[in-house]
Protein backbone atom coordinates (compact mmCIF):
# COMPACT_ATOMS: atom_id res chain seq x y z
CA UNK A 1 0.00 0.00 0.00
CA UNK A 2 1.54 3.19 -1.06
CA UNK A 3 -0.14 6.85 0.48
CA UNK A 4 -1.34 9.61 -1.95
CA UNK A 5 -1.67 12.89 -1.55
CA UNK A 6 -5.50 14.46 -0.18
CA UNK A 7 -7.78 14.56 -2.93
CA UNK A 8 -11.01 14.14 -1.18
CA UNK A 9 -12.15 14.55 2.34
CA UNK A 10 -13.93 11.56 4.11
CA UNK A 11 -16.85 11.65 6.12
CA UNK A 12 -14.98 11.30 9.13
CA UNK A 13 -13.21 14.30 8.36
CA UNK A 14 -9.68 12.69 7.72
CA UNK A 15 -7.51 13.98 4.79
CA UNK A 16 -5.09 11.35 4.71
CA UNK A 17 -5.70 8.45 1.99
CA UNK A 18 -3.97 5.40 0.95
CA UNK A 19 -4.02 3.04 -2.30
CA UNK A 20 -3.95 -0.10 -2.80
CA UNK A 21 -2.29 -1.01 -5.59
CA UNK A 22 -3.49 -4.72 -6.28
CA UNK A 23 -7.49 -3.74 -6.56
CA UNK A 24 -7.22 0.18 -7.52
CA UNK A 25 -9.20 1.17 -4.51
CA UNK A 26 -8.64 4.81 -2.75
CA UNK A 27 -9.12 4.04 1.25
CA UNK A 28 -9.08 6.53 3.98
CA UNK A 29 -6.20 5.79 6.15
CA UNK A 30 -8.59 6.03 9.28
CA UNK A 31 -11.67 4.53 9.03
CA UNK A 32 -11.40 2.16 5.87
CA UNK A 33 -14.23 4.11 3.82
CA UNK A 34 -13.49 3.46 -0.04
CA UNK A 35 -13.49 7.10 -1.84
CA UNK A 36 -12.71 5.51 -5.28
CA UNK A 37 -10.97 3.66 -7.81
CA UNK A 38 -7.91 3.90 -9.05
CA UNK A 39 -7.08 1.67 -11.82
CA UNK A 40 -4.54 3.20 -13.62
CA UNK A 41 -1.50 0.55 -13.21
CA UNK A 42 1.76 2.95 -11.75
CA UNK A 43 3.98 0.14 -12.14
CA UNK A 44 6.77 -1.19 -14.97
CA UNK A 45 5.40 -2.46 -18.19
CA UNK A 46 5.10 -6.43 -18.07
CA UNK A 47 3.99 -8.12 -21.24
CA UNK A 48 2.47 -11.99 -19.71
CA UNK A 49 3.17 -14.74 -22.12
CA UNK A 50 1.51 -17.16 -19.93
CA UNK A 51 -0.44 -17.95 -16.99
CA UNK A 52 2.55 -18.34 -14.48
CA UNK A 53 5.60 -16.12 -15.26
CA UNK A 54 5.87 -12.25 -16.17
CA UNK A 55 8.79 -11.10 -18.59
CA UNK A 56 10.07 -7.72 -18.41
CA UNK A 57 9.43 -6.25 -21.97
CA UNK A 58 13.10 -5.59 -23.38
CA UNK A 59 16.43 -6.13 -22.02
CA UNK A 60 18.15 -3.33 -19.69
CA UNK A 61 21.25 -1.35 -21.18
CA UNK A 62 24.27 -2.92 -20.36
CA UNK A 63 27.79 -1.61 -20.56
CA UNK A 64 29.08 -5.13 -21.20
CA UNK A 65 27.54 -5.01 -24.99
CA UNK A 66 29.00 -2.28 -27.47
CA UNK A 67 26.23 -1.90 -28.47
CA UNK A 68 24.78 -0.96 -24.77
CA UNK A 69 22.45 -4.19 -25.16
CA UNK A 70 20.08 -2.08 -27.77
CA UNK A 71 20.46 -3.56 -31.49
CA UNK A 72 19.22 -5.73 -33.52
CA UNK A 73 20.64 -8.77 -35.50
CA UNK A 74 20.02 -9.40 -39.14
CA UNK A 75 18.75 -13.49 -39.77
CA UNK A 76 19.74 -16.39 -37.79
CA UNK A 77 19.99 -20.14 -38.53
CA UNK A 78 15.77 -20.92 -37.44
CA UNK A 79 14.54 -17.44 -39.03
CA UNK A 80 16.36 -18.51 -42.58
CA UNK A 81 14.85 -22.56 -42.14
CA UNK A 82 11.88 -20.79 -42.38
CA UNK A 83 12.13 -18.08 -45.43
CA UNK A 84 13.72 -21.17 -47.74
CA UNK A 85 12.75 -19.61 -50.62
CA UNK A 86 14.72 -16.02 -49.20
CA UNK A 87 17.33 -17.84 -47.71
CA UNK A 88 20.41 -15.99 -50.28
CA UNK A 89 19.27 -12.64 -49.64
CA UNK A 90 19.03 -13.15 -46.04
CA UNK A 91 22.60 -14.40 -46.06
CA UNK A 92 23.37 -11.42 -47.96
CA UNK A 93 21.43 -8.97 -45.71
CA UNK A 94 23.62 -10.95 -42.55
CA UNK A 95 26.83 -10.33 -44.36
CA UNK A 96 26.52 -6.73 -45.17
CA UNK A 97 25.37 -6.02 -41.86
CA UNK A 98 28.66 -7.13 -40.11
CA UNK A 99 30.49 -5.49 -42.48
CA UNK A 100 28.98 -2.42 -41.69
CA UNK A 101 29.87 -3.12 -37.92
CA UNK A 102 32.76 -0.43 -37.59
CA UNK A 103 36.64 -1.84 -36.73
CA UNK A 104 36.16 -0.02 -33.03
CA UNK A 105 33.10 -1.72 -32.46
CA UNK A 106 34.89 -4.84 -33.30
CA UNK A 107 37.33 -4.32 -30.80
CA UNK A 108 35.13 -2.99 -28.14
CA UNK A 109 33.23 -6.15 -28.42
CA UNK A 110 36.02 -8.37 -27.85
CA UNK A 111 37.52 -6.32 -25.18
CA UNK A 112 34.06 -6.05 -23.70
CA UNK A 113 33.65 -10.46 -24.19
CA UNK A 114 36.84 -10.90 -22.23
CA UNK A 115 35.85 -9.27 -19.44
CA UNK A 116 32.69 -10.70 -18.86
CA UNK A 117 33.89 -13.94 -19.12
CA UNK A 118 36.77 -12.49 -16.92
CA UNK A 119 34.38 -11.53 -14.11
CA UNK A 120 32.52 -15.05 -14.11
CA UNK A 121 35.96 -16.76 -13.64
CA UNK A 122 36.59 -14.34 -10.48
CA UNK A 123 32.96 -14.40 -9.76
CA UNK A 124 32.73 -10.69 -9.18
CA UNK A 125 29.04 -8.57 -8.30
CA UNK A 126 27.53 -7.68 -11.38
CA UNK A 127 28.26 -3.95 -10.56
CA UNK A 128 32.08 -4.63 -10.50
CA UNK A 129 31.99 -6.40 -14.11
CA UNK A 130 29.89 -2.75 -15.54
CA UNK A 131 32.78 -0.95 -13.52
CA UNK A 132 35.36 -2.99 -15.47
CA UNK A 133 33.32 -2.34 -19.39
CA UNK A 134 33.26 1.54 -18.34
CA UNK A 135 36.92 2.20 -17.47
CA UNK A 136 37.83 0.11 -20.40
CA UNK A 137 34.93 1.85 -22.83
CA UNK A 138 36.67 5.25 -21.79
CA UNK A 139 40.38 4.16 -22.53
CA UNK A 140 39.42 2.99 -25.74
CA UNK A 141 37.38 5.99 -26.89
CA UNK A 142 40.07 8.52 -25.40
CA UNK A 143 42.54 6.84 -27.94
CA UNK A 144 41.11 5.36 -31.15
CA UNK A 145 43.78 4.57 -33.02
CA UNK A 146 46.00 2.57 -30.43
CA UNK A 147 45.93 -1.16 -31.17
CA UNK A 148 45.19 -2.62 -27.59
CA UNK A 149 46.04 -5.92 -26.29
CA UNK A 150 42.50 -7.21 -25.38
CA UNK A 151 43.84 -9.14 -23.07
CA UNK A 152 46.15 -7.02 -21.10
CA UNK A 153 43.76 -4.29 -21.30
CA UNK A 154 40.68 -6.71 -19.87
CA UNK A 155 42.48 -7.51 -17.33
CA UNK A 156 43.68 -4.18 -16.12
CA UNK A 157 40.30 -2.88 -16.37
CA UNK A 158 39.19 -5.90 -14.05
CA UNK A 159 41.80 -4.95 -11.92
CA UNK A 160 41.17 -1.24 -11.91
CA UNK A 161 37.17 -1.70 -10.72
CA UNK A 162 37.92 -4.49 -7.85
CA UNK A 163 40.18 -1.78 -6.30
CA UNK A 164 37.90 1.03 -7.32
CA UNK A 165 34.71 -1.41 -5.21
CA UNK A 166 37.00 -1.71 -2.68
CA UNK A 167 37.41 -5.92 -3.16
CA UNK A 168 40.94 -5.82 -4.33
CA UNK A 169 42.36 -8.90 -5.47
CA UNK A 170 45.97 -9.60 -6.22
CA UNK A 171 47.24 -8.64 -10.32
CA UNK A 172 48.63 -12.09 -9.87
CA UNK A 173 45.89 -13.91 -9.12
CA UNK A 174 43.65 -12.32 -11.69
CA UNK A 175 46.46 -12.73 -14.18
CA UNK A 176 46.10 -16.57 -12.97
CA UNK A 177 42.04 -17.06 -13.45
CA UNK A 178 42.62 -15.06 -17.00
CA UNK A 179 45.08 -17.73 -17.98
CA UNK A 180 47.69 -14.71 -18.92
CA UNK A 181 51.32 -15.87 -19.08
CA UNK A 182 54.20 -14.26 -17.58
CA UNK A 183 55.30 -12.32 -20.57
CA UNK A 184 51.92 -10.47 -20.87
CA UNK A 185 52.04 -9.37 -17.21
CA UNK A 186 54.08 -6.60 -18.50
CA UNK A 187 51.88 -5.31 -21.01
CA UNK A 188 48.58 -5.58 -17.76
CA UNK A 189 51.05 -3.16 -15.82
CA UNK A 190 51.44 -1.01 -19.09
CA UNK A 191 47.47 -0.90 -19.75
CA UNK A 192 47.01 -0.18 -15.81
CA UNK A 193 49.38 2.69 -15.83
CA UNK A 194 47.95 4.25 -18.71
CA UNK A 195 44.53 4.25 -17.24
CA UNK A 196 45.78 5.68 -13.65
CA UNK A 197 47.48 8.42 -15.27
CA UNK A 198 45.76 9.25 -18.84
CA UNK A 199 41.90 8.82 -17.83
CA UNK A 200 43.27 10.36 -14.27
CA UNK A 201 41.59 7.27 -12.46
CA UNK A 202 43.34 6.88 -9.06
CA UNK A 203 42.05 4.11 -7.06
CA UNK A 204 41.38 4.11 -2.84
CA UNK A 205 44.68 3.12 -0.94
CA UNK A 206 43.99 -0.33 0.75
CA UNK A 207 43.42 0.90 4.43
CA UNK A 208 42.31 -0.92 7.84
CA UNK A 209 38.57 -0.40 7.20
CA UNK A 210 38.57 -1.61 3.84
CA UNK A 211 40.64 -4.79 4.56
CA UNK A 212 37.91 -5.23 7.40
CA UNK A 213 35.03 -5.06 5.18
CA UNK A 214 37.04 -7.92 2.61
CA UNK A 215 37.51 -9.88 5.95
CA UNK A 216 33.57 -9.00 7.27
CA UNK A 217 32.71 -11.07 3.60
CA UNK A 218 35.00 -13.56 3.94
CA UNK A 219 34.85 -14.72 7.61
CA UNK A 220 31.25 -14.11 8.30
CA UNK A 221 31.55 -11.84 11.33
CA UNK A 222 29.20 -10.88 13.77
CA UNK A 223 28.01 -7.37 14.26
CA UNK A 224 29.90 -7.46 17.78
CA UNK A 225 33.36 -8.39 16.78
CA UNK A 226 32.89 -5.50 13.50
CA UNK A 227 32.24 -2.91 15.81
CA UNK A 228 35.31 -3.80 18.23
CA UNK A 229 37.59 -4.02 15.63
CA UNK A 230 36.49 -0.88 14.59
CA UNK A 231 37.16 0.67 18.03
CA UNK A 232 40.63 -1.54 18.52
CA UNK A 233 41.38 -0.21 15.08
CA UNK A 234 40.21 3.83 16.18
CA UNK A 235 42.61 3.62 19.43
CA UNK A 236 45.28 2.32 17.15
CA UNK A 237 45.27 5.18 14.92
CA UNK A 238 45.37 7.66 18.12
CA UNK A 239 48.34 5.73 19.48
CA UNK A 240 50.00 5.87 16.37
CA UNK A 241 50.62 1.98 16.09
CA UNK A 242 49.92 1.37 12.17
CA UNK A 243 52.04 3.79 11.58
CA UNK A 244 54.11 2.61 8.38
CA UNK A 245 52.83 -0.85 9.17
CA UNK A 246 50.53 -2.55 6.23
CA UNK A 247 46.85 -1.77 6.29
CA UNK A 248 45.93 -5.35 6.32
CA UNK A 249 48.03 -6.90 8.91
CA UNK A 250 46.51 -4.05 11.33
CA UNK A 251 42.85 -5.56 10.52
CA UNK A 252 43.73 -8.78 11.23
CA UNK A 253 44.61 -8.14 14.24
CA UNK A 254 41.93 -6.64 15.53
CA UNK A 255 39.90 -9.21 14.26
CA UNK A 256 42.02 -11.45 15.99
CA UNK A 257 41.50 -9.28 19.06
CA UNK A 258 38.05 -8.97 18.63
CA UNK A 259 37.11 -13.09 18.22
CA UNK A 260 39.36 -13.31 21.69
CA UNK A 261 37.54 -11.23 23.93
CA UNK A 262 33.91 -12.23 22.43
CA UNK A 263 35.03 -16.23 22.65
CA UNK A 264 34.60 -17.12 19.01
CA UNK A 265 37.20 -19.71 17.81
CA UNK A 266 38.95 -19.13 14.99
CA UNK A 267 42.18 -20.15 13.54
CA UNK A 268 45.18 -17.75 12.87
CA UNK A 269 45.36 -19.36 9.53
CA UNK A 270 41.90 -18.28 7.88
CA UNK A 271 42.08 -14.73 9.14
CA UNK A 272 45.05 -14.76 7.60
CA UNK A 273 44.10 -15.41 3.95
CA UNK A 274 40.73 -13.04 4.68
CA UNK A 275 43.48 -10.09 5.26
CA UNK A 276 46.14 -11.66 2.83
CA UNK A 277 49.03 -11.20 5.48
CA UNK A 278 51.27 -14.02 6.52
CA UNK A 279 50.89 -15.21 10.13
CA UNK A 280 53.85 -13.78 11.52
CA UNK A 281 52.87 -10.23 10.60
CA UNK A 282 49.98 -11.32 12.34
CA UNK A 283 51.13 -12.35 15.59
CA UNK A 284 53.67 -8.63 15.73
CA UNK A 285 50.70 -7.04 15.09
CA UNK A 286 49.00 -8.60 17.69
CA UNK A 287 51.35 -7.94 20.52
CA UNK A 288 51.73 -4.21 19.34
CA UNK A 289 47.99 -3.51 19.57
CA UNK A 290 48.08 -5.53 23.07
CA UNK A 291 51.05 -3.94 24.46
CA UNK A 292 50.06 -0.28 23.54
CA UNK A 293 46.17 -0.68 24.27
CA UNK A 294 46.80 -2.82 27.40
CA UNK A 295 44.19 -5.55 26.17
CA UNK A 296 45.29 -9.45 27.62
CA UNK A 297 44.77 -12.29 25.28
CA UNK A 298 46.51 -15.24 24.35
CA UNK A 299 48.68 -15.38 21.35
Amino acid sequence: MSRIGPRLRCRCGNTRYVSRRGSGEVICASCGTVLGLDNVDKGPDWHRYDDVSKRRVGSPITLLDSNFGVYSEVGSASDMASLSTRRRSIKRYVKIHHRETSPLKKRMGGILGRIKRGGERLSLARHEVETAAHIARKTILADTKKRWNHNALAAASIYTACRVSENPRKISFILKKLEISADGKREVRRAYRYIASQMNMRPPLRTERSTLKLMTRNLDLTREILMMANEIIRSGEKARIGAGKVPGSIAAASVYIACKLVGRRITQRRICDAARTTEVTLRSRIKDIVNHLSIEVSV
